[in-house]
């Protein structure tokens, strides 16, 4: 409450996060995730809600997509929206469920700009992807795995 306050007072320069992510719950624990870690979460349910808030807000520095097997589609959807040129800059980390690792590096290779977490992962392993992708020269070679 009191660093909304702060921000509300002294102007936020908090980097924008598009959370997209069909199940509510996991919305809400990534919007507190993203606020402990001094982002501001920018929620999305669907395609569509993501569509909407990238024609709103150009602002956005970063995607986070939840992705799995079941929904391929939104493999697909991230991969369209990297084609655009206003969007190819912008990182995007895949939070995935069940995808095999040589999935991932497949799905990843295949996306410029991209990298994946599997659920379930820590606070600390999403702090240090967020940070080496929205910052690569401030990454640690323990974290980019170099």
């Amino acid at each position: 409450m009191v660093k909304k306050l702060l921000s509300k007072l002294f102007g936020s320069k908090k980097k924008k996060v598009l959370v997209f992510d069909e199940d509510a719950e996991q919305r809400k624990l990534m919007d507190i995730h993203m606020d402990n870690l001094g982002y501001e979460a920018v929620p999305a349910e669907s395609q569509e809600e993501v569509e909407k808030l990238l024609s709103k807000s150009p602002s956005i520095d970063m995607l986070l997509f939840s992705i799995s097997k079941k929904k391929r589609d939104a493999v697909t959807f991230a991969k369209d929206l990297r084609k655009r040129n206003n969007l190819r800059r912008i990182p995007l980390l895949f939070a995935n469920q069940d995808f095999a690792p040589t999935e991932l590096e497949r799905l990843t290779e295949s996306i410029p700009n991209s990298r994946a977490l599997s659920k379930p992962f820590s606070v600390t392993q999403l702090r240090d992807s967020m940070r080496d992708m929205l910052n690569p020269k401030d990454a640690t070679p323990e974290s980019t795995g170099k």
